[in-house]
C-alpha cells in the first residue's frame, strides 16, 4: 500500500495508526473515538476562550481554571451556553495545548508533519512496510 492510501484515511486514521503501534491490541479508532474527544475538547476550549472575553470571567493559569465574579455571573451564561453546564468549578490543564490545537494559529515549518511524513514513521524500519495493517487494520 503506497503512500497515496496513507493520504486518504486523514487526520484521525493517522492517530489511530499511531496509537495502534505505540499501544499494540488498543480499540481505540478514529471514528467515534479519537474524533469525539476531539471534537469535545475543541468545544470545552471555544467556551473558555469566550469566557474569558466576557468581563466577569478570568482565567487562572495556577489552577488552569475559569474564574467568575459570582455565581450569578455563572448561572446566566450557562443558559445561554448551555454545553458550558458542569465546567464551573472544573480543572482544564490542557488548556494551553488546546490553544495551540484550536487556536488561530496552526503548526509551520519545522513543527508541522504531513500525513506522508508520519507514513514513513510508521513503517517497520527493518522492513520499511507499514506496520498499521498488521496491528490496526484486520
Amino acid at each position: 500500500m503506497g503512500s497515496e492510501k496513507w493520504l486518504q484515511i486523514g487526520f484521525f486514521g493517522a492517530l489511530e495508526i499511531i496509537f495502534c503501534k505505540m499501544f499494540p491490541g488498543t480499540a481505540i479508532k478514529a471514528n467515534p473515538n479519537i474524533e469525539s474527544k476531539v471534537k469535545n475538547w475543541k468545544e470545552k476550549y471555544g467556551l473558555l476562550v469566550d469566557m474569558q472575553k466576557i468581563s466577569d470571567f478570568s482565567w487562572n493559569h495556577d489552577t488552569h481554571s475559569i474564574v467568575m465574579d459570582s455565581e450569578d455571573v455563572w448561572k446566566e451564561y450557562v443558559k445561554f451556553h448551555s454545553k458550558a453546564n458542569g465546567m464551573n468549578g472544573r480543572v482544564f490543564p490542557m488548556f494551553p495545548s488546546w490553544k495551540l490545537l484550536f487556536g488561530k494559529d496552526r503548526a509551520t515549518g519545522v513543527m508541522a508533519e504531513d500525513a506522508a511524513k508520519i507514513w514513513e514513521d510508521a513503517s517497520d524500519d527493518a522492513t520499511h512496510q507499514p506496520i498499521h495493517e498488521e496491528i490496526c487494520w484486520h
